[in-house]
């Protein structure tokens, strides 16, 4: 269990950008399992099929979130434009606005 932690931190910010991506029943029982934090068997008790349909489902998901990740990047390059975001609000000078504006934008040219 306590190795699973890791797991879901890495997969949380990848749910949430491609979560659309997912099936309906993939994003349902993904979410449970990362937002809810519902175990297997009550994951498959609440969607009505087995804890390994549970399973297996999950392991399908999360192959496609860190694929389209690996593909993509979007995730990462959503942190890092959070992380510019934030410096720009409390830049002290107009030319320090202007270098975090360029790596800004070249973060979206890559």
């Amino acid at each position: 269990m306590q190795d699973e932690f890791p797991k879901k931190v890495r997969l949380i910010p990848l749910y949430e950008t491609y979560a659309p991506l997912l099936t309906e029943k993939q994003r349902m029982v993904t979410g449970l399992w990362l937002e809810e934090d519902l175990s297997l068997g009550e994951i498959a008790s609440e969607t009505g099929t087995t804890r390994q349909a549970v399973n297996d489902m999950l392991k399908k998901a999360q192959r496609f979130l860190i694929d389209m990740e690996d593909k993509l990047g979007l995730a990462d390059k959503l942190f890092r434009q959070e992380a510019l975001l934030d410096k720009m609000k409390e830049a002290g000078s107009v030319e320090q606005l202007r270098r975090l504006a360029e790596q800004l934008e070249q973060l979206w040219e890559e």
